[in-house]
């Protein structure tokens, strides 16, 4: 058995040993419930002490002796008796009602006034109106319960009155009030014996319905004795001036007065509903039993659940570091590099956190002793694979940079014809390896590229060694450090000429450097002449060899100064808006601050996002050379800046003014294609650069502040 699996099952034994002992019944309540909420009904039974718990109207458990109590018999017995010792009327109110019982009954023949006393309802049923079973015809008692009996005993009595002189019209009329006394009389006899029955076979099992069932007749009695009281064959009562005044001229008088005693009827209702109140909780103590016993079970697997659970989550968070370690590592290395099998366990490890966590929240447990160690493992390979495919993606990103700050190197050099040949031939390899170097590359595209970019290194840097033994290197380095010394000297002088900044030079530089140029060689044009005329002057022979001679060697040295002016302005050029990296590199280094600008009109948000990207890697490369930045974003209608945490927009000409006093700026724009940046020196410290959307998601240009 693995640790786990005998921690979970050490936990759960512990939460069924721990019932035999004095419970905390916190650890079997709902979220929504509170220990402050338990209600503890307490009874002792064969001299155990029992309580049964409550939240509410839901009973939840059953203790014994502070003991869960998990028999479903012994809950039954023991509620059964707590209900009947609390619920089950006793000995004397039971007396009460039988003795209101049999008092209603005896009122029914207790009394009579007059010639008939002692003598009321059963006489008159009885023995006048024979209608209860005291004749019989043939052997069978008649009795007065349906029409045809009724119609017969009327007929009957219709001609024994008549022969005794007594008119009572027709049967007809008697059998209407016969059917009005008799068949109510009989219902009343049957529903008393009815309820005394019932109280007769009253037990634990049927006292409510019972009672219930007295409570309900109570109400028959109410009308069957008013039926009784009222029937026209009663003499009045001479004490009742009300019964006097109703029976005058209507009454037969052939019975004796009737008077029940109905207040009777009042307190036996009342004394069976109060019983009936009192015992109705007994039929629900089955239903109780079950509940408790089913709740009990209920909590106990709760209570497991919630263990089971506790431990399975403290398994997962010991693990939940390194899931989220893994899975960010392995979300960088999949968007930088396309591997499936690398993909396939990000898929499963996700799957696996997501089914752990449901499964946990829904306590299901069937599957997580199988899960929680594949997680680990997946987490272990997950790590494993993506440092190696970052390795691999960071080694030629590595390469690439490299590639491109030699090939800046290159492209900023004068070499001769041949060197050159060799640059170019690089630099579109270089180009070309940029545009397809992308995020989400396999493993061997990046090998393939990774390779190439190393043949770029080692290419590049012969070329770099040989261009730096080759002769005219050296002359074209000095030139390009005398005419970058002489753009500094303008770019000072410019600040004091009146009526000329550094913005309208820069935009007409191409105009000042061809008369600079121009000026040069007027100048060293007009002193070579003068020397050469005085030389030539002081020759006497005008067809002299020497003449021709100095006539030749003026031209001469008019034409290399004539070169020396071209190249004058062309290295006037390169050395101020064409400078080499180095150049550009040590012009930077002399201001403490360079504004980035991206140009983000005509752009999609991928391109955006790449362009704000590169912009943020070159901000952080800048910035360990502890050095500021502000960034200038241009969109469509208006420029955002973004300056020492403070963002605010402006007109886009407005940032364009704003950006031409800056010493130091970074443009970056994207294109179809990379072309390489642009350095500019001297008169404004600029880097100019339009390349693809993949180019600046890589930004190797960050490099070289690097």
């Amino acid at each position: 058995m693995s640790s786990q699996k005998l921690g979970i099952f050490t936990l759960v034994l512990f939460c069924f040993l721990s019932l035999s002992f004095s419970i905390n019944l916190s650890q079997y309540l709902y979220s929504n419930e509170r220990p402050s909420q338990l209600v503890y009904t307490n009874f002792t039974y064969l001299d155990e002490n029992f309580s049964i718990v409550s939240i509410g109207s839901n009973n939840l458990f059953l203790l014994s002796s502070d003991n869960l109590t998990l028999n479903s018999s012994k809950i039954d017995e023991a509620l059964k008796n707590y209900y009947f010792k609390n619920y089950y009327p006793s000995d004397s109110d039971l007396s009460d009602l039988r003795n209101l019982i049999i008092a209603f009954n005896r009122s029914r023949n207790d009394g009579g006034e007059g010639y008939l006393a002692g003598k009321e309802e059963y006489v008159c049923r009885d023995d006048v109106l024979v209608s209860n079973g005291k004749v019989k015809v043939l052997g069978t008692p008649l009795r007065c319960t349906d029409n045809t009996s009724c119609i017969r005993i009327s007929q009957m009595l219709f001609g024994v009155w008549s022969e005794s002189g007594l008119q009572l019209g027709s049967p007809q009329f008697i059998y209407n009030n016969l059917v009005e006394f008799t068949p109510y009389s009989i219902k009343m006899d049957d529903a008393l014996g009815l309820m005394l029955g019932r109280l007769d076979s009253l037990s634990e099992n049927n006292v409510y319905d019972n009672l219930e069932f007295i409570r309900n007749t109570s109400d028959n009695l109410t009308l069957y004795s008013a039926k009784v009281e009222s029937t026209l064959f009663r003499s009045p009562r001479l004490s009742d001036p009300a019964d006097r005044s109703a029976c005058y001229g209507a009454c037969f008088g052939v019975c004796p007065p009737m008077d029940l005693n109905q207040s009777l009827i009042v307190l036996i209702k009342k004394s069976a509903s109060n019983l009936s109140n009192k015992s109705r909780p007994i039929q629900q103590y089955r239903s109780v039993s079950s509940t408790l016993f089913q709740n009990t079970l209920a909590r106990i697997s709760f209570n497991h659940n919630e263990t089971t659970a506790k431990v399975y989550l403290d398994i997962y968070q010991s693990l939940n570091q390194s899931i989220r370690s893994s899975v960010a590592l392995g979300t960088a290395a999949s968007s930088v590099v396309s591997n499936s099998t690398l993909s396939s366990k990000l898929d499963r490890m996700l799957y696996l956190n997501r089914t752990v966590l449901s499964q946990i929240a829904l306590r299901n447990f069937s599957n997580l002793d199988l899960y929680l160690p594949e997680i680990r493992e997946l987490s272990k390979s997950i790590s494993n694979d993506s440092t190696n495919l970052l390795s691999q993606y960071n080694s030629t990103l590595t390469r690439m940079n490299e590639a491109n700050r030699l090939l800046l190197l290159l492209e900023s050099r004068d070499t001769d014809p041949v060197l050159s040949l060799q640059s170019n031939s690089i630099k579109n390899r270089t180009l070309s390896l940029n545009n397809n170097f992308r995020s989400g590359l396999a493993s061997a595209q990046l090998t393939y590229l990774g390779q190439q970019y190393t043949e770029i290194i080692n290419e590049s840097s012969v070329l770099l060694a040989t261009d730096t033994q080759v002769p005219v290197s050296g002359f074209a380095s000095a030139f390009r450090s005398f005419t970058k010394n002489v753009n500094y000297q303008l770019a000072n002088a410019i600040k004091i000429i009146p009526n000329l900044s550094t913005v309208d030079f820069i935009a007409n530089h191409n105009y000042y450097f061809g008369l600079l140029s121009f000026s040069v060689f007027l100048c060293i044009s007009s002193l070579l002449f003068l020397i050469f005329f005085y030389l030539g002057s002081s020759v006497k022979q005008q067809l002299s060899p020497l003449r021709r001679i100095f006539f030749f060697s003026f031209f001469s040295i008019l034409a290399l100064v004539c070169v020396f002016s071209v190249l004058f302005y062309s290295f006037l050029q390169k050395t101020s808006f064409d400078a080499t990296l180095p150049e550009y590199a040590a012009d930077f280094n002399r201001f403490n601050s360079t504004s980035i600008v991206l140009d983000l009109r005509n752009t999609s948000d991928s391109q955006s996002l790449a362009l704000q990207n590169c912009a943020s890697s070159l901000a952080a490369s800048i910035g360990l050379k502890n050095k500021s930045t502000s960034t200038y974003l241009f969109g469509s209608s208006s420029c955002t800046v973004a300056d020492s945490n403070l963002n605010y927009s402006l007109s886009n000409s407005a940032c364009v003014r704003s950006l031409a006093n800056k010493s130091s700026v970074i443009y970056l724009s994207s294109s179809p294609s990379s072309v390489l940046p642009v350095f500019y020196i001297g008169y404004q410290n600029r880097l100019q650069l339009s390349a693809t959307e993949n180019y600046f998601r890589t930004c190797p240009i960050s490099s070289i502040f690097e």
